[in-house]
């Protein structure tokens, strides 16, 4: 083997242990994976999969939300993502297919389907999974050039309605109120109740939302001008609502600082977790500096991502309280004496190591505080919080909440598998090369190693009787039922006898055997030859 073979192997080698390990690549096949013929594939106009073993590890899960990072680039190996073709299966351990579990892909920002076509695949882990237990998922794709795929339809169950500056979003359990101007030019949310009415948090029309972004120089505070600006992005499991904004003067939308904007981005789900007394979702910002110099930030207190339940939660003060300011996994509560209660868990961070999950007395507040951080010219931070309503339950509602943080902070681990491709070769042979006029031909097509997914079901043998016309063709059914010269039944040899007539055509012959599925789909097909003399 030369040098530049080998290193092709391992740099092939390497890409694939990068994308095992988790590395995010981009442009970069990864290469097939060993096929797991044990397990059935679902539709053979569908090329690709690949396999995600979600295990539950120390807690037991209830409908949890599984949110991986693909970029199916990496996972063609030439053309165009179809961004129309995935499919979710749930299998069993034995390889049978349970049901097509409805998902959602949300695509990055610079998504490409021809070199990055990233995004977050979402779906839903439904049901109850016990700790330390192994749920197995399939994901189907395909690319443009092996056939558009149709756009699914699953039903959305969450409802929203915008009127360019509120929306209102309304989940299984929740009714979440967002207003994009409210008191001091505040964007957030200002009004959360559960389906009975029962409010958990209100704000009055002219004071602040109760929950806001309250960002701080060093000697102003500041905010975002979100006025009016939402975009939506609705699916089976979640509804994501983005806005972008610059930043500006607190209480002043029209003063901008010209140095940073955020991407802000509320993903509500439409049932996830026990929901016995409440639920959650998640709030992301992504911080910019968009100065030509290196800046420095931090929030007010509990300020990067607050929620002023003083003033807003239904009952009227925050009567309990109890936070944890020690990440990972920071978090705080804060409930009132009707039991009403909004919990707040610090996910994940970017880009820093400076937020965290607080309370502050002074402003009333639950919520995410941002330390003094540089960030340098073009660059970002970013940060991701889990935030649960309750609008009844007191300390059963406390005890819910600890019990997601408990779960969070102990994830689930999930384990992506390289690509599959369906696939089906033909060893065609017969009992000699050379045949007189007269005789028989032991026709074999022997798929035993080249049918890893059991796909094939029925095989053809067409005669092209040694002329270069299909209209004297001549096609008999090869079998593997131990009939018709087939020695044993069920082993993927397709075996039948044909008789060359006394009048044949003398010279080569080809005989095209095709393979086809269960339902007659093509597989695939391949050319023999042999002579006549």
């Amino acid at each position: 083997m030369n040098k530049l073979a080998i290193f092709g192997i391992l740099a092939l080698f390497s890409i694939a242990t990068l994308y095992i390990l988790g590395a995010k690549l981009t442009g970069l096949f990864v290469g097939f994976g060993q096929p797991a013929g044990e397990f059935k594939w679902w539709n053979v106009s569908w090329h690709y999969r690949f396999r995600i073993e979600v295990n539950s590890s120390f807690y037991d899960r209830i409908d949890w939300p599984i949110e991986q990072f693909v970029n199916f680039t990496d996972l063609l190996p030439s053309g165009t993502f179809d961004e129309n073709s995935i499919r979710v299966f749930e299998y069993s351990p034995s390889g049978n297919i349970l049901y097509e579990v409805p998902s959602q892909f949300e695509k990055e920002d610079d998504f490409n389907a021809s070199s990055n076509a990233a995004g977050t695949l979402v779906f839903l882990m439904n049901g109850t999974t016990q700790a330390n237990s192994k749920r197995i998922y399939f994901v189907y794709y395909d690319s443009l050039e092996n056939g558009a795929k149709e756009k699914t339809n699953y039903p959305v169950n969450i409802q929203y309605n915008w009127d360019g500056q509120t929306v209102n979003v309304t989940n299984s359990l929740l009714k979440i109120y967002i207003d994009t101007n409210r008191g001091e030019n505040t964007s957030g949310i200002y009004h959360v109740e559960d389906f009975g009415g029962t409010v958990v948090i209100t704000a009055s029309p002219s004071d602040r939302t109760s929950e806001y972004l309250h960002y701080f120089n060093g000697t102003t505070n500041l905010t975002f001008d979100l006025r009016n600006n939402a975009s939506f992005f609705a699916g089976p499991v979640r509804l994501v609502i983005k806005q972008v904004g610059d930043e500006v003067v607190f209480g002043n939308p029209e003063e901008k600082t010209n140095e940073g904007r955020i991407i802000k981005k509320y993903y509500i789900y439409n049932k996830v977790g026990s929901q016995q007394y409440g639920t959650f979702i998640k709030i992301s910002q992504e911080f910019k500096n968009t100065a030509s110099y290196e800046i420095e930030r931090s929030s007010t207190q509990a300020g990067a991502l607050a929620f002023d339940l003083n003033r807003t939660l239904s009952s009227g003060y925050i009567y309990a309280l109890e936070s944890n300011p020690y990440d990972p996994y920071s978090w705080v509560w804060g409930s009132g004496y009707g039991g009403e209660m909004v919990g707040l868990i610090n996910l994940e961070e970017n880009g820093t190591s400076n937020f965290f999950a607080t309370n502050s007395s002074s402003y009333g507040r639950v919520g995410i505080q941002l330390d003094q951080t540089t960030i340098p010219s073009n660059s970002r931070i970013k940060q991701t919080s889990l935030v649960y309503f309750a609008a009844t339950g007191g300390s059963d509602a406390v005890s819910e909440f600890l019990g997601i943080k408990d779960r969070f902070s102990n994830p689930i681990n999930i384990t992506e598998f390289l690509p599959e491709r369906w696939y089906v070769a033909i060893s065609p042979l017969t009992n000699a090369t050379i045949y007189n006029r007269n005789e028989t031909v032991l026709v074999k097509g022997n798929i035993s190693s080249g049918d890893p997914y059991n796909l094939t079901k029925y095989m053809n043998a067409t005669f092209d009787m040694g002329t270069s016309s299909p209209s004297d063709d001549q096609t008999i059914i090869l079998y593997d039922d131990g009939t018709h010269g087939d020695e044993i039944a069920g082993d993927k040899v397709f075996t039948n006898i044909f008789s060359i007539p006394n009048d044949a055509f003398v010279g080569t012959w080809k005989i095209n055997f095709t393979a086809y599925t269960e339902n007659l789909e093509f597989l695939n097909s391949t050319i023999y030859e042999f002579n006549v003399t």
